[in-house]
């Protein structure tokens, strides 16, 4: 397994490639948090059943994927967020890791467009999931997501960024919204075992960190 972190080198450079876009968005998150205080599940807390479609395009229920051994829930903005993929590839190279403890890394995002992106390189890659959250339904239901300002949505419309493209038309009286990304361990009896929260989205809890969270889980 590999010790060492993983994200410093890759969050540096997009932090240098994307300029000041990652503060102003941090910012607006925070902003948003002051007046409607985020409150996500927590270790402790009991995962909520859902029933999404995966990579395939078939639908899973989340009880048949953690009843076979412990989870990794990763909570993902999509395909279009740099910080994203660097999450995602990285954890490409620990899934030996998970399966020899006998864990599944689930990354769940509302992005319709992530399926077309990495389907193909996730040939072989057993216990690794893509699970598509509709309108960010889940997401909600962890307490993550939040609705984005019109400030928010301007600057990304700024930014040659159509919402719509990645998420599809919002729903019936909806507004824009994304998810907070998040980390989530859960045991085999659907309680979470841990969890990482950050509103600064460019910030990833290291793989090694949660690899120490199942070897002590395989010991209980």
């Amino acid at each position: 397994m590999k010790t060492s972190p993983q994200y410093p080198a890759q969050r540096e450079e997009l932090l240098k490639k994307f300029g000041d876009v990652p503060s102003q968005e941090i910012n607006f998150i925070r902003n948003i948090s002051k007046e409607n205080p985020f409150n996500p599940l927590k270790a402790g807390d009991k995962v909520p059943e859902f029933k999404l479609k995966n990579h395939h395009g078939k639908d899973v229920n989340f009880s048949s994927i953690y009843s076979r051994g412990p989870v990794v829930l990763s909570f993902n903005r999509g395909n279009w967020c740099g910080f994203c993929q660097m999450e995602l590839n990285t954890w490409k190279s620990f899934l030996t890791d998970l399966a020899f403890y006998s864990s599944t890394l689930v990354s769940i995002t509302s992005d319709i467009t992530w399926r077309k992106h990495f389907v193909d390189s996730m040939e072989g890659k057993d216990n690794l999931v893509l699970l598509e959250d509709q309108h960010f339904e889940v997401a909600d239901r962890f307490g993550l997501r939040y609705k984005m300002s019109e400030e928010y949505v301007n600057a990304f419309e700024a930014f040659g960024m159509s919402l719509n493209d990645f998420y599809g038309e919002p729903a019936e009286n909806d507004v824009h919204s994304l998810p907070v990304p998040a980390t989530f361990v859960i045991n085999s009896e659907g309680i979470i075992i841990y969890d990482y929260f950050n509103t600064d989205y460019t910030q990833r809890v290291e793989p090694y960190e949660i690899i120490k969270v199942l070897i002590k889980n395989s010991k209980n």
